[in-house]
C-alpha cells in the first residue's frame, strides 16, 4: 500500500471510519506481511498529521475533525497563540488546552469556538532540541521568554552543577513531563561572555568548524601562485584600496574611481572567494549551512574559517588577491554607458578607514597621498551623483540610527554611542549598490537561472497602519489607488519636523514594509527602486553573494550553462530559501545581544535620569527610546499623575481623569528604575519637571 492510496480513500465522500481491521478488509490484506507493512505506514502517517485516531481507534482526515497543523509561535503566562497552515489568522489557545506543547513545536489543533480559539490535539515534532537557561535548585530557568515553565534537570549532580550555572539541556518526555539532559555548561551566570554564549547556544548557532573543515582548510594557499593570475585581467597597477570601519578584520571588497571625457569609470573589485571555496566542497557545505557571518558588539561568529576571511580571501593592502570586477563607465549625470565583468587580479594600495576618508572629505589633514586624495575626490563626485539619481526615482533612505558599543579592556560596556553613517560610508554603499544591480541586471537578460536580491511591495493593510501612525504625529498622506510608491514614503520622512521624529517614523516604516529575501524569481526591490538586484559583494560574509560568483564564473567567464533548467531553478530556489532563513535568524541573534548588552551598560545608570522620545505603547506601558538607542518601557502602573489606558488604533496611552495623551514622537524625561540583564529588558519611571537630564546620553 502507498500513502497515497490510503489518503484517496479516506478523502471519498462515502468514508466511513475504520479501525484497522475494517481497513485490512477494505484493501484485502490477506498475508501477514502486507498488514504489518500497512500498520506501520498507518503509525507514519499519524506522526506526520497526516490523519488521526480517535481514542476508539478510528482514522479521520484531519479537517473532518476540524484539525489543522500549526506551529506554536508565542506562549504568555496563562495562554498561547499558533499558527495554522491553512488560517491567516493566528488561533488562541488556553493554557489548559496545550497539553505539553511548548514555543516552536509542530502540532495539531482541533479548532474550537467560531474558529479563533483552540487546542493542541498532539505534538508532532518538537520546535526546540535543546534548551538553555540558568540552573536552580534541581530546575533549569529557561532564558526564552516564551518558556513559562522551568524544566526539571536529570541527574543535575552528573557535571557538578550549582546555581547561577548557564547550561544547555536536551529536552525529553516521560510520564512527568518535559525533563531537561544537561549536554554542556557554559559557565556561571557573571563569567565574562557567557552571556553572548547563552543566546548562541539557544539559537543553535553553529559557533567552532568541523574536523572536516580543518582539514581542507590545510589545502588552501596562503599567498598567490604566479600560475593563479593567468586569465585574468592585471589590475595590480592600478590605484584600488579598500574603506572600511575602523574595526573592520576583513576586506571583501576594494574600488577604485577614475574622471573620464565622458564622466566616470569605477571599478568595483571583489574578493574571489569562490576560487578557494569550491562548490559541494566541506567548506562551501559549512558555509551553506551558516548562511552568513553574525556580529555581535566586538565578536563574530564568521561563515568562513578565519584563515581565509582574514587571510587569503581578505584585500590586504600590498598583497596580491583574486578578485572578480565589475568595471563600470557613467557619464555625468550618472547614466550606465557600459561595463565589463571579468576575474581579475589585485593589490590594494592602502587600507583605507572610514574615519580618514571622512576626515578629508571635510578638509581636515589626514596622511593620505596626492594621488589617493584626488581619486577619493573623484569618487565622492560620482557617488553624489548616484545617489541623487536613487533618491529621484524613489529609494527609500530609513537612516535608523544604530548603536555602537565601545568596550574596555574586560570587554565590559563602556558606552553606547550611533553608529556614524557619513559620506564615506555612503560613497561605498552607492558603488556597491551599483555593482550588485550591474551583476544582477547581466544575468537577468540572459534569462538564466539565477539567485535576486528581492523586496516586495508593503501590503495595503499594513501601510494604512502606517500611515494612521504618521497621522497621529501631524503627518498627511494620502493612499492613491494604483498603490502605494517608495517616493512618497520618502517624501513623508523628508518633511519630519527633527530626525528623532524621522527615525521613530522611520523604525515603524521599517515594521509597515515587507522583508527583503532572495529568490529565483525577479520582482525587484522596493526599498532600493530597483528593478533587478542581488547581493555580489560580500562573498567573505554572505553565502548568496558566493553562488553569484559561481553562476556568474559559470554562465560569463566559462559559457557554461546548464543540463537541466528546471533542476537549477528548483536547487537554487532551495538555497536561496535557506539563505533567507539563516539572514533571518541571524538578525535576531545580533538584536537579542544587542539588546541583553543595552540591559548590561544601563544596569550601571539606575537612577540617572535621561532625555528620550516615545517610540510605541502597548496596553503595559508606553517605550521610550533614549538618544543612544536603547529603549525601555514606562509602564502604567507607574504613572503617578493619571490612570492610563491603551489606545490601539493611535498607539497612545490617555489618562482617564486628565485626558493628557501620551503621544509617539513625544519627547520626554524618564529616569532609569530597574533592568533585566538576561531578558534585556529595561524600565523607566517617566520624570515631570523635576531632576536633571544625564550628559552621556548626547549623540556623539
Amino acid at each position: 500500500m502507498k500513502r497515497e492510496d490510503v489518503l484517496e480513500f479516506m478523502a471519498k465522500a462515502e468514508y466511513k471510519p475504520l479501525d484497522l481491521r475494517g481497513f485490512r478488509d477494505a484493501f484485502n490484506l490477506i498475508s501477514s506481511d502486507d498488514y504489518i507493512d500497512f500498520v506501520k505506514l498507518m503509525n507514519l502517517l499519524e506522526e506526520e498529521g497526516e490523519v488521526v485516531r480517535t481514542n476508539k481507534d478510528l482514522y479521520h482526515l484531519p479537517k473532518s475533525l476540524d484539525i489543522y497543523k500549526g506551529t506554536i509561535v508565542s506562549v504568555k503566562k496563562h495562554f498561547a497563540f499558533a499558527s495554522l497552515n491553512d488560517f491567516d489568522e493566528e488561533i488562541y489557545i488556553d493554557k489548559e488546552n496545550l497539553k505539553n506543547a511548548i514555543f516552536k513545536d509542530e502540532v495539531l489543533i482541533q479548532v474550537l469556538k467560531g474558529r479563533t480559539e483552540g487546542k493542541v490535539y498532539s505534538v508532532l515534532k518538537r520546535g526546540l532540541n535543546s534548551v538553555v537557561g540558568e540552573y536552580e535548585n534541581g530546575f533549569l530557568v529557561p532564558d526564552d521568554s516564551n518558556l513559562k515553565d522551568n524544566i526539571y534537570v536529570d541527574k543535575p549532580s552528573r557535571v557538578g552543577l550549582v546555581n547561577g550555572h548557564k547550561i544547555v539541556c536536551l529536552l525529553k518526555t516521560n510520564n512527568m513531563g518535559l525533563v531537561g539532559h544537561v549536554v554542556q555548561v557554559l559557565g556561571h551566570k557573571n563569567d565574562p561572555g557567557v552571556d553572548i554564549l547563552s543566546i548562541l547556544a539557544k539559537n543553535e548557532v553553529r559557533v567552532d568548524f568541523p574536523v572536516s573543515v580543518q582539514e581542507e582548510l590545510k589545502k588552501v594557499p596562503s599567498v598567490i601562485l604566479n600560475s593563479e593570475g593567468n586569465n585574468r585581467k592585471d589590475l595590480t597597477n592600478r590605484l584600488i584600496v579598500t574603506i572600511d570601519g575602523d574595526d573592520a578584520l576583513d576586506y571583501d571588497d576594494a574600488i577604485e574611481v577614475v574622471k573620464t571625457e565622458k564622466g566616470y569609470k569605477l571599478y568595483v573589485c571583489i574578493a574571489d572567494v569562490s576560487y578557494y571555496v569550491k562548490d559541494k566542497s566541506e567548506l562551501d557545505k559549512e558555509a551553506f549551512l551558516r548562511g552568513t557571518s553574525i556580529y555581535m558588539v566586538n565578536k563574530v561568529v564568521p561563515m568562513l574559517p578565519q584563515q581565509l576571511s582574514n587571510g587569503i580571501c581578505s584585500l590586504v593592502p600590498n598583497e596580491d588577491r583574486l578578485t572578480l570586477t565589475c568595471e563600470m563607465d557613467f557619464d555625468k549625470s550618472g547614466n550606465l554607458d557600459k561595463y565589463d565583468l571579468y576575474p581579475s587580479i589585485i593589490r590594494s594600495k592602502a587600507r583605507l578607514t572610514y574615519k580618514e576618508v571622512n576626515k578629508h572629505f571635510y578638509g581636515e589633514k589626514t596622511k593620505l597621498s596626492k594621488e589617493i586624495k584626488e581619486m577619493l575626490n573623484n569618487a565622492l563626485e560620482l557617488a553624489s551623483i548616484l545617489q541623487k539619481r536613487r533618491k529621484d526615482s524613489g529609494e527609500i533612505e530609513l537612516d535608523i540610527p544604530e548603536a555602537k558599543f565601545i568596550v574596555d579592556e574586560n570587554n565590559r560596556i563602556k558606552d553606547i554611542i550611533v553608529r556614524v553613517q557619513d559620506k564615506a560610508e555612503n560613497l561605498i554603499e552607492a558603488f556597491m549598490i551599483a555593482a550588485n544591480e550591474t551583476v544582477a541586471n547581466h544575468i537577468y537578460w540572459m534569462k538564466l537561472p539565477f539567485i535576486y536580491r528581492v523586496h516586495d511591495k508593503p501590503v495595503e493593510k499594513k501601510i494604512k497602519n502606517f500611515y494612521s501612525i504618521a497621522s497621529t504625529m501631524g503627518y498627511k498622506i494620502k493612499l492613491s489607488k494604483e498603490g502605494v510608491y517608495a517616493k512618497q514614503l520618502q517624501d513623508l520622512l523628508n518633511n519630519c519636523k527633527d530626525e528623532r521624529e524621522k527615525n521613530v517614523l522611520g523604525t515603524f516604516l521599517l515594521r509597515s514594509m515587507a522583508k527583503a529575501k532572495y529568490q529565483v524569481e525577479n520582482i525587484g526591490h522596493f526599498g532600493l527602486a530597483s528593478k533587478c538586484y542581488t547581493h555580489f559583494t560580500s562573498p567573505i560574509r554572505r553565502y548568496p553573494d558566493l553562488e553569484v560568483h559561481r553562476l556568474l564564473r559559470k554562465y560569463v567567464f566559462e559559457n557554461n550553462y546548464f543540463d537541466n533548467e528546471k533542476e537549477s531553478i528548483n536547487l537554487l530556489a532551495y538555497k536561496s530559501e535557506q539563505c533567507s532563513l539563516t539572514e533571518r535568524k541571524a538578525i535576531e541573534v545580533e538584536r537579542e545581544v544587542e539588546s541583553i548588552k543595552k540591559a548590561e551598560y544601563m544596569s550601571t545608570k539606575i537612577g540617572s535620569v535621561y532625555e528620550g522620545v516615545v517610540s510605541s505603547a502597548n496596553s503595559k506601558g508606553v517605550f521610550v527610546e533614549l538618544y543612544n538607542t536603547v529603549e525601555g518601557m514606562v509602564p502604567y502602573v507607574s504613572m503617578r499623575d493619571d490612570y492610563y489606558v491603551f489606545n490601539d488604533k493611535t498607539l497612545s496611552a490617555i489618562g482617564v481623569r486628565t485626558r493628557r495623551q501620551i503621544r509617539i514622537g513625544d519627547k520626554i524625561r524618564v529616569k532609569v528604575v530597574s533592568v533585566d540583564k538576561t531578558r534585556g529588558e529595561i524600565s523607566f519611571e517617566m520624570i515631570r519637571k523635576e531632576g536633571k537630564s544625564h550628559g552621556s546620553n548626547k549623540r556623539k
